[in-house]
């Protein structure tokens, strides 16, 4: 008898095993996400480098249609604020619980004041490339993560500035 439920353990711990080892264990899904397929975005205040180029290596590493346009509802901004955030994605959620537009927020004083961004235009661009993958549904990652994601609050800007392997992985698996 002994022998059998060991073998059924066994059998259990391996089912568990292909299951959770066949879905993205640690995806970090955001319910306000825009879209994974096309993001249209205009650039209302800042350099179009800022922004363009984070949406160039998203649409390169998951296939994201990023593009910039005038008519787009959803605003880009390069603002000095007096606020302590380096980023901020501030998504309009419709009746129907999507997200009709967004409007993101990289805030040149906070990172500029920071002692530890040297390089102001890498750290404008992580916060670009961390805010646009909200809109590809990903959420925040506060500890533990470090340099290995680009949702990591406790990424080096001045470094991390494309979405990491694992960040990738989490938006396919949401495609």
């Amino acid at each position: 008898m002994k022998k059998y439920k060991n073998k059924l353990m066994i059998i259990f711990v391996a089912l568990l095993s292909v299951f959770f080892l066949s879905t993205p264990v640690f995806a970090h899904y955001l319910s306000t996400g825009y879209s994974v397929y096309s993001v249209s975005y205009d650039v209302e205040a800042g350099s179009y480098s800022v922004f363009d180029d984070p949406a160039s290596w998203w649409e390169e590493d998951v296939g994201t249609n990023f593009y910039r346009s005038s008519y787009s509802s959803n605003d880009v901004y390069l603002k000095s604020l007096a606020y302590s955030w380096f980023g901020l994605y501030s998504p309009t959620v419709g009746s129907d619980g999507n997200t009709d537009f967004f409007d993101i927020y990289v805030n040149s004083e906070s990172i500029r004041e920071d002692p530890e961004h040297y390089d102001y235009v890498a750290a404008y661009k992580s916060s670009a490339t961390h805010e646009f993958g909200h809109a590809l549904f990903l959420d925040d990652l506060e500890s533990g993560w470090g340099d290995n994601s680009i949702m990591s609050y406790e990424r080096d800007r001045n470094t991390v500035t494309h979405p990491q392997p694992h960040d990738i992985s989490d938006v396919k698996s949401y495609q």
